[in-house]
C-alpha cells in the first residue's frame, strides 16, 4: 500500500499554508506548483486558508498531478511501446501552526487529511492488448495523512511569497492573496492586536539553558522502487527517544541552537507488484544513533541529522526472517556485456545483514509548539518532516531491491531480475509527531 504515500505527495503542496502578515481573521488564498515526486512530475493546486488566531489556521487545498511510468517490455506490436497513464487528485482540510506572525518572514507547519483519487489507464502505442493490469497495482485510492512545512516572504499585507518543503514533495513555489483588514496597521497607526508587552520594572530573564528529554513516534517509506517491486509505509518501532539540548543566542532572544542525541528508527514494505502476500512481503527496518544539530526560529525547526547504524531486520510479514542482501557477482553474458548476479545471503544467526548498511545524513525540518509553559519547563508538541540524502545501503548492488523484476522476453508469464540501478538504493521521507519535555536551567 501507499496510501502514506499518496497522501503526502499532492497534499503536502496543496496544504502548504501560508498569509500576509498573518493575524487572526484574514482569509488567505493562493495556488502552487511543485515537484511531487512522482518520476519528476509536477503538481499543481490551491488552497485557502482561515486564521483562527494569531498563531492557528484552518483550511482546505486541492491538487493534481499526472505521470506515466514506461512498462519494462514492449507492446504486441511492431515497434510499439507500452507504459501506465497515472493521474492523481486530491481533496483536503488542514491545521496549521505558525511560530511568529507579525513578521516579514513567517515560518510554519501544517498537517492535513484527505481523500486521494488515483485514475490508472494502460496505454499501447500502435496496437491493443489486454495484458493483465499488475503493475497499475502500486497506486490506490483512499484517505491519508499529508504533512508540510516552510516560510513565506510577505512582500506587503496583500502579497506573500511561499516556499515548502513536503513528504516527499521536494519543493513548493506558490503565491498568496491576503483578504480582510491586517492587525497591524500601516507605520504611525495605533496597533490593534498588539503582543503583550513585559513592564519596564519586570526582572529581565535570565539566559536559558535547556535540557530535556523527548519521545516521537514515526511513519515512513521509501521513494523509488525498481520495476516489478512495490512498496508501503511502516509505522516504526521502537519509537525515536533521546535527550535534546536547546541554548539561545541571547538573553532575550527567541533563535538558538539545538542538539538531538538518540534513538531513530526507519522502515518500509516491499513486496512484487503483482501476486503479493504475507510470505512475500516484507518489512525492513532500521535503527540508527542519531546526532542532531538544528537551528530553533520560535519554535520552527531545521537543521541536519547524522544518523550511525545500530541495527537491520527484514521479516515477511507472516513472521519468516526475510533475505534483502547478499553478494553480488560481476558476470559476463553473451549478447548483453557487463551485468552483475546477486545471490541472498543465508539466513541464520551467523549472519550480520547491518553489515551492508551505511551510516546516513537526513535533511529534517518541523516544528516545536508549546503546550505548557511554567518557570520549571516547558512541554511541547513535535511535528519533524525527515528525508535522508544519502542511500540506507552501503552499496546498492548488495540489495535486492536494486534488482528490477522485468518480464521475461521469452515468456510474458514469468518475471527475471535485471541489471541493479543506483537509484533504487532505499532514501527515506519520513514523519513524526511526538513531545518534548525541557528543563529550563538559568546561567
Amino acid at each position: 500500500m501507499r496510501k502514506l504515500y499518496t497522501a503526502l505527495v499532492i497534499t503536502a503542496f496543496c496544504v502548504s499554508v501560508s498569509t500576509a502578515q498573518y493575524s487572526k481573521g484574514r482569509i488567505f488564498a493562493g495556488p502552487i506548483v511543485g515537484l511531487t515526486g512522482y518520476e519528476t512530475s509536477l503538481g499543481f493546486g490551491a488552497m485557502g486558508e482561515y486564521a483562527v488566531n494569531d498563531n492557528w489556521g484552518a483550511g482546505l487545498g486541492f491538487g493534481y498531478t499526472n505521470f506515466s511510468i514506461d512498462l519494462p517490455f514492449t507492446g504486441f506490436g511492431s515497434g510499439s511501446k507500452s507504459y501506465y497513464d497515472y493521474s492523481l487528485l486530491s481533496i483536503s482540510a488542514f491545521g496549521s501552526y505558525h511560530f511568529i506572525p507579525y513578521e516579514t518572514i513567517d515560518p510554519f507547519v501544517s498537517v492535513g487529511l484527505g481523500y486521494y483519487k488515483w485514475n490508472v489507464e494502460y496505454v499501447q502505442e500502435g496496437g491493443s492488448s489486454d495484458f493483465p493490469a499488475g503493475f497499475a497495482a502500486a497506486y490506490s485510492s483512499g484517505i491519508g495523512f499529508a504533512l508540510a512545512a516552510g516560510a513565506r516572504y510577505h512582500f506587503n499585507d496583500l502579497i506573500a511569497a511561499r516556499l515548502t518543503v513536503g513528504f516527499p514533495i521536494l519543493l513548493g513555489l506558490g503565491v498568496d492573496v491576503a483578504f480582510g483588514e491586517p492587525a497591524v496597521k500601516k507605520e504611525g497607526d495605533t496597533i490593534v492586536q498588539q503582543k503583550p508587552v513585559i513592564a519596564d520594572t519586570a526582572p529581565p530573564k535570565k539566559y536559558p539553558l535547556n535540557v530535556g528529554v523527548y519521545i516521537n513516534g514515526k511513519a515512513s517509506i521509501k521513494t523509488e522502487v525498481a520495476k516489478g517491486w512495490k512498496t508501503g509505509p511502516v509505522f516504526n518501532t521502537p519509537p525515536d527517544f533521546g535527550v535534546s539540548i536547546m541554548a539561545p543566542f541571547g538573553k532575550e532572544s527567541t533563535v538558538g541552537f539545538g542538539l538531538d542525541l538518540g534513538s531513530s528508527s526507519y522502515g518500509y514494505i516491499m513486496k512484487p507488484e503483482s501476486n503479493a502476500n504475507d510470505s512475500n512481503t516484507v518489512q525492513e527496518r532500521f535503527q540508527y544513533f542519531n546526532v542532531f544539530p538544528h537551528l530553533n526560529v520560535s519554535g520552527f525547526i531545521i537543521g541536519v541529522n547524522w544518523g550511525f547504524k545500530t541495527n537491520y531486520t527484514s521479516y515477511f510479514v507472516n513472521g519468516d526472517t526475510a533475505s534483502m542482501v547478499g553478494e553480488y557477482i560481476p558476470t559476463v553474458i553473451v549478447g548483453k556485456g557487463d551485468t552483475t548476479e546477486f545471490t541472498p545471503d543465508p539466513i541464520g544467526p551467523m549472519n550480520d545483514p547491518s553489515k551492508y548498511v551505511a551510516d546516513i545524513i537526513e535533511i529534517r525540518i518541523g516544528g516545536s509548539i508549546p503546550i505548557v509553559d511554567a518557570d520549571i519547563g516547558r512541554l511541547s508538541l513535535n511535528v519533524m518532516a525527515g528525508y535522508t540524502l544519502t542511500g540506507m545501503f552501503i552499496d546498492y548492488r548488495n540489495y535486492i531491491g536494486s534488482y528490477p523484476l522485468v518480464q521475461d522476453p521469452n515468456d510474458f508469464t514469468k518475471l527475471r531480475r535485471d541489471d541493479p540501478e543506483e537509484t533504487f538504493n532505499p532514501v527515506i521521507p519520513s514523519l513524526s509527531v511526538g513531545l518534548q519535555w525541557y528543563f529550563k536551567i538559568g546561567l
